[in-house]
């Protein structure tokens, strides 16, 4: 019994604490405020009169916020106008999905090789093994691009999947197809799938090489596209490369050279490049989708479809990459 007249005696001394006494409650319950009786307060309304951190007791303190988010691009105070003419053009920051130019970014367009980034994801789905030796086909052969493999030669997977992001080659994509031991309808047919399931709209593939007229999308999905195979690490390191250097089974050495010429001109003091695809077909004209970081690991995503010679879209990824740069800030 005595134990629980202390335990009584303790915990109305604690409630006393930490509660007050009706007198306390009385005195607390006023604020040093005019407002008509029945007016909802904002911490507008209050501020004016008292610091809104009065209002709570002093051993009482305001929840600290935190940022944990990624930094915001926010347009500088006086933005420099830019046009790209004549084409499809699209800039995002893709950690936070913030657009940061648009030039016609959801017209549907050929994408030409840049379809070989889907490519490049399905085989990684169906993998057979990136040491696992193909025999190239006289019927892998194909026009158009530079060819660095030939009917007989014996590669491995990972030599036709390097040839075919390195250099766009149409006959080692054909041939990766291969290897993976489905028929081409069957490797389109999971291209298109995967396209639905990553949400890119006004997006389809007809073949896994991208000379089909049907092989489409907007640079809007064509940047999250690239962002999603970058996500990878086998395809960030493969479209990193400048050149690759080939050795068959039986002992020929061929130097294929990346199709992106802009590898050569980065890394640059205010950013470097993270990796990108080109494409190019009549029909498409000459395309391009990079991905940059600067050097406060903020991204650029910079897409560019439709133009009409290969040196201009590399300018004018580099002259938006600037633009990008000198018109926003992070924070």
């Amino acid at each position: 019994m005595p134990y629980v007249t202390v335990i009584f005696f303790a915990s109305l001394a604690m409630c006393t604490l930490f509660i007050g006494t009706p007198q306390m409650l009385q005195d607390n319950s006023r604020l040093d405020t005019d407002f008509p009786a029945g007016q909802v307060l904002g911490v507008e309304d209050i501020a004016p009169q008292r610091q809104f951190a009065d209002l709570f007791k002093e051993n009482f303190r305001l929840p600290q916020m935190t940022d944990t988010h990624d930094p915001i691009p926010y347009p500088r105070s006086e933005m420099s106008s830019f046009e790209c003419e004549n084409v499809v053009a699209f800039v995002i920051d893709p950690k936070n999905g913030v657009e940061l130019y648009n030039e016609q970014a959801d017209k549907q367009v050929p994408i030409a090789s840049i379809t070989k980034l889907m490519t490049a994801l399905v085989f990684l789905d169906n993998n057979p093994g990136w040491d696992r030796e193909y025999r190239v086909l006289a019927s892998d052969q194909i026009n158009g691009g530079r060819v660095y493999v030939f009917s007989g030669d014996r590669v491995t997977a990972g030599d036709l999947f390097n040839l075919s992001l390195v250099a766009s080659d149409n006959a080692a994509t054909r041939a990766l197809v291969r290897s993976t031991g489905l028929e081409l309808d069957e490797f389109v047919v999971l291209m298109n799938t995967k396209a639905r399931d990553m949400g890119l709209e006004n997006t389809s593939f007809v073949d896994p090489i991208g000379i089909g007229a049907g092989n489409v999308s907007t640079a809007r999905s064509v940047a999250e596209l690239l962002n999603t195979a970058l996500a990878s690490k086998h395809i960030a390191d493969t479209l990193s490369r400048a050149n690759y250097v080939l050795t068959t089974a039986n002992g020929k050495v061929r130097t294929a050279h990346s199709t992106n010429k802009i590898l050569k001109e980065y890394p640059k003091e205010e950013a470097i490049l993270i990796g990108g695809k080109t494409g190019h077909t009549e029909l498409a004209g000459y395309c391009l989708a990079t991905k940059f970081k600067d050097e406060h690991e903020n991204e650029i995503i910079s897409v560019v479809l439709g133009e009409g010679s290969s040196p201009r879209r590399f300018a004018i990824i580099n002259n938006m990459l600037d633009w990008t740069l000198e018109n926003y800030e992070w924070r």
